[in-house]
């Protein structure tokens, strides 16, 4: 804790913004639908850069 600064309480509940905003993660295909069958058939580049 910060001196000086008030105790906050925790809510246990959440606004419906925040439910709909979370994100979730799909679970991962145990076998690919497409794989690549040569070299540099298939190519992941970050082209976007840094953000600021």
């Amino acid at each position: 804790m910060v001196k000086g600064l008030p105790a906050l309480k925790e809510l246990d509940e959440n606004c419906a913004d925040c439910l709909v905003g979370k994100q979730h993660r799909d679970a991962i295909p145990k076998q690919a639908m497409w794989r690549a069958s040569l070299k540099l058939e298939l190519v992941h580049s970050d082209i976007c850069g840094p953000i600021n």
